[in-house]
């Protein structure tokens, strides 16, 4: 009876995860064979929910890998084809396609699909390294959203760089030849009508006369 009641406490000393690892169910790897999501357990899993004919899927690949470059490996990271259509060999060309290194698999009869209710892809789900689900993002996420969320959850320090500020986006758009095409075509515009007082007059009353 004693026993009994100190063993929570004894477990607690020694770190034991009772539960296990909170996705306790099975994926698909490219060989087509079942593989536990319990691998992950120790660090915050990255899970991509996508499909190979999803055109916005391919932006978030690109963000995905912006991501693992500034994470490494203190990040799982997990691209996982949720429609059941996909081949592996459409997904292996997938992944190949953009020359991402992290695991690309596939869902197992749509256990990841349906446990989490994906409602469209791509999303993002973030998992603590015990395998609950503490955030997800639905459509095409920026890198800078997923790693601040990491920081603020588990207290790291990813740093996406420097950011484009708002004077970088308007000397970027200024210094562009189509930007400078259309001042000087709006400008002669303006001196052609001043030059021309007679058209505004004439402009005025083909509106009014269309309104009637």
């Amino acid at each position: 009876m004693k026993f009994k009641l100190i063993l929570p406490f004894v477990l607690l000393l020694v770190n034991v995860n009772v539960l296990g690892y909170q996705i306790n169910f099975s994926y698909l790897d490219l060989n087509g064979l079942e593989q536990s999501y319990s691998q992950f357990q120790g660090k915050p899993l990255l899970v991509d929910a996508f499909a190979t004919t999803c055109e916005p899927c391919k932006t978030e690949i690109l963000h995905i890998q912006e991501i693992q470059k500034i994470v490494g490996n203190n990040v799982s990271i997990l691209t996982l084809s949720i429609d059941k259509a996909d081949s592996s060999i459409e997904i292996r060309n997938f992944r190949d396609e953009f020359g991402a290194t992290w695991q690309f698999a596939s869902d197992n009869d749509g256990e990841f699909l349906t446990r989490y209710d994906t409602p469209l892809i791509p999303t993002l789900y973030l998992f603590d390294p015990e395998g609950n689900l503490v955030e997800e993002w639905f459509g095409i996420t920026e890198p800078a959203l997923v790693l601040d969320k990491m920081n603020s959850l588990f207290g790291s320090d990813y740093d996406l760089g420097e950011r484009p500020s708002y004077n970088d986006f308007v000397n970027q758009l200024t210094s562009s030849n189509l930007f400078r095409i259309t001042i000087v075509f709006v400008l002669i515009s303006v001196v052609y009508l001043a030059i021309n007082p007679d058209i505004w007059r004439k402009l005025a009353s083909s509106i009014s006369r269309n309104l009637r």
